[in-house]
């Protein structure tokens, strides 16, 4: 198993996904708004959003970041077990999305076509 700088390094390889739909503009059919790359990333802005919330206003917070991480949480069952070890994984998944997105947003930058 690779560790986390590893995988979140090799992450990066991404940047170039914005060179690739921009000559097979056909990939973007299936995206969500034709921008985003994977579904969840279209709902990863929701959990930024609700960052600054989440003290203050943390039910606010929760409304906001839930599509994401129903979206985002594995499934390990129905039983106490797998719904916690669903949870604990989402902290990593919010990485990799915002991993991902950075990727796709300096992809989008140096070839000059919009994808996160």
């Amino acid at each position: 198993m690779l560790g986390a700088r590893k995988t979140l390094k090799r992450l990066w390889r991404w940047r170039f996904l914005p060179a690739v739909v921009k000559r097979h503009p056909e990939l973007r059919d299936p995206m969500p708004l034709r921008i985003f790359w994977k579904p969840r990333h279209a709902l990863f802005p929701l959990v930024l959003a609700a960052l600054p919330l989440a003290r203050r206003r943390p039910l606010a917070a929760l409304a906001l970041a839930l599509p994401w991480a129903l979206a985002a949480k594995p499934s390990y069952g129905s039983s106490p077990r797998g719904l916690l070890r669903s949870a604990s994984e989402l902290p990593t998944a919010a990485l990799v999305d915002a991993v991902e997105i950075a990727a796709c947003a300096r992809g989008s930058v140096d070839h000059r076509s919009l994808l996160l």
